[in-house]
């Protein structure tokens, strides 16, 4: 309770913390050599951290998109979640200004998007080609259902 209060309306009951696995969408048989999750829920805000990278890129290819996020993101029209920071280092293209959303509904992310904040530049999807065998640590705050 906050500030005294004994209601139990006002009773912090809703907190939980831990790890899950994220993965890269259409990794195919790439394998990781660093893939790990960890978040803080209370009550229906998460914030979530992921670092991952490969160790064989394999038949990976396509779009770049995070997929196993623990919770579902409160399914409202418009509500998207964007990460507050991404960073990427050792790939094989540099990518500026990176950018992911993931949408309401959804425990995978929509596409990793570059130059975002680039005004008079064109914004682009990562690829996996782009990624090769370099990292990526991103952070989301979002809504739960």
């Amino acid at each position: 309770t906050f500030n005294g209060d004994t209601a139990t309306a006002n009773a912090l009951d809703d907190y939980e913390e831990g790890n899950f696995t994220p993965s890269f969408t259409n990794a195919g048989t790439a394998t990781y050599a660093v893939r790990v999750g960890y978040y803080v829920k209370i009550g229906h805000v998460v914030t979530a951290t992921v670092f991952m990278q490969f160790a064989s890129q394999g038949s990976a290819s396509g779009n770049v998109a995070i997929s196993g996020f623990p919770f579902l993101t409160k399914n409202l029209s418009n509500l998207y979640a964007a990460s507050s920071s991404v960073h990427g280092t050792g790939w094989n293209v540099t990518r500026n200004s990176l950018n992911i959303l993931i949408p309401a509904g959804f425990t995978t992310s929509n596409v990793m998007y570059y130059n975002m904040a680039s005004q008079g530049s064109t914004y682009g999807q990562v690829q996996h080609s782009d990624l090769g065998l370099g990292n990526v640590l991103v952070s989301f705050n979002y809504i739960a259902n």
